[in-house]
């Protein structure tokens, strides 16, 4: 996965634009849209605190627009 390493992604503007738009953090919109990309999808995201979890858990909430989701593809190719 592109997202998969730490930083750089996390940082694109892409990225902070979705998480601003939608109101989440860049780490929930590069999980949600890890989600978005088939129904078969399975993320098991490490987690080093109660709080990343609790904001793991929140990216099923997270829906991305399909201009936001084709963004995220084009970086993520």
């Amino acid at each position: 996965s592109p997202f998969a390493p730490p930083g750089h992604v996390l940082e694109h503007e892409v990225v902070q634009r979705a998480a601003a738009r939608v109101g989440c953090t860049p780490a929930q919109v590069a999980l949600a849209w890890a989600l978005s990309l088939a129904p078969n999808v399975l993320l098991i995201p490490g987690t080093s605190s109660l709080h990343h979890l609790e904001e793991n858990l929140a990216v099923a909430d997270v829906e991305l627009d399909d201009e936001t989701r084709e963004q995220l593809n084009a970086i993520g190719a």
